[in-house]
């Protein structure tokens, strides 16, 4: 059975927290998000666990997955570890760099680190207590990445050096059959029941081309990119604009 969703008192009390915390950011600055984050987490909304378990045939070829993962970044890593949680081994992440980390073992430029306080990028099922800097710098926020990799075994689902290049439908088959290049130029089929499908953008590499006219539309988080994106998009002629949002912002 999956956890009872919280009661209204509880959202109550942790809606009233949210007030006090903004006012008391309001006088302390950026102390009042460590405010937050605590009675966030004592209000047992930081790391909600779940008994459901995935139930997956174990009669699949070996080029067959329950899911197929674009990417090592958080969202890959974190959506892997619970795939695992889930109860299920059946997935593979794709990944075109040697190193897990996405963004933050791409951008190696001189003075890179993260805008978001240490203790707020990251896990809530892995919090690290031992952030070096209030703001992480990217060697550590990679080396947090890699830990995650390891102690959730999570580096034998991975392919690296390996780009998707492109997705078909399989009717008959009811799966995605994904076509995979590895860095020798080697092209190999694979199959998945689950892969996002559709025309996909990240902020950092916006493409100026894609027509949003009468279109739906879904914007994956709300942090500073997408609320800074969602009005823009909902202004280009959107049929429907869904967002959606793992962990409401401090704020």
């Amino acid at each position: 059975m999956e956890e009872a969703a919280p009661s209204r008192g509880r959202l109550l009390l942790c809606v009233l927290c949210a007030y006090l915390m903004m006012t008391i950011t309001a006088v302390l600055g950026i102390a009042g998000q460590f405010f937050y984050w605590l009675i966030f987490d004592l209000c047992g909304f930081g790391n909600r666990q779940t008994n459901r378990k995935l139930h997956v045939t174990t009669n699949q070829k070996e080029d067959e997955y329950y899911a197929l993962i674009i990417g090592s970044g958080f969202s890959g890593l974190g959506m892997a570890i619970k795939l695992k949680q889930l109860g299920t081994d059946n997935f593979i992440v794709i990944e075109r760099h040697e190193h897990v980390g996405g963004t933050w073992y791409a951008n190696k430029y001189p003075g890179c680190a993260c805008d978001v306080p240490s203790n707020l990028y990251s896990f809530s099922f892995e919090p690290n207590p031992n952030w070096s800097y209030f703001f992480s710098r990217q060697t550590e926020i990679g080396d947090y990445l890699e830990h995650c990799t390891d102690k959730y075994d999570i580096r034998r689902h991975i392919k690296f050096h390996t780009t998707v290049t492109k997705l078909k439908w399989i009717d008959d088959k009811q799966l995605w059959e994904i076509t995979i290049q590895s860095s020798d130029n080697q092209e190999k089929q694979v199959y998945a029941r689950f892969v996002m499908a559709g025309q996909m953008c990240h902020t950092a590499e916006w493409n100026k081309n894609i027509d949003f006219t009468n279109k739906r539309v879904a914007v994956i988080g709300t942090g500073a990119s997408a609320i800074q994106t969602i009005p823009e998009v909902q202004k280009a002629g959107v049929t429907q604009l869904l967002v959606f949002q793992r962990t409401p912002p401090w704020i």
